[in-house]
């Protein structure tokens, strides 16, 4: 019998202090659980091939649950800014996708159809 050593892929996970602009292909979403609650951990494919995770924030996990899996994003770090309301600071960013490359279902049930 041989055993083998089980080794965990992660990915690097994304430092938005050294690179404000992160753009690739969203490729997935998970929950994970923390000690502070749950918290959502989004993957992108950058170019080239490297795949980072990015962990949600409120204004991530709003972006990356109202666009398809399979876009093309950018996602620029402002920085910590101020609420006008409450005064509160959070993390801003810009956020963009292009979902043309991705299928849309009305797509794939025409082609399922078709056959």
């Amino acid at each position: 019998m041989a055993f083998k050593k089980f080794q965990v892929d992660r990915n690097e996970t994304h430092d938005w202090n050294k690179e404000s602009v992160l753009e690739g292909v969203y490729l997935s979403k998970r929950n994970i659980p923390t000690i502070n609650g749950d918290s959502w951990l989004y993957t992108v494919e950058k170019k080239g091939g490297v795949k980072v995770d990015v962990w949600g924030k409120a204004m991530l996990d709003n972006f990356f649950q109202n666009i398809p899996i399979g876009s093309m994003i950018r996602i620029t770090y402002k920085g910590k800014l101020k609420s006008a309301k409450g005064g509160r600071t959070y993390h801003a960013f810009d956020l963009e996708y292009d979902d043309s490359a991705v299928e849309k279902e009305d797509e794939q049930v025409e082609e399922i159809f078709k056959e």
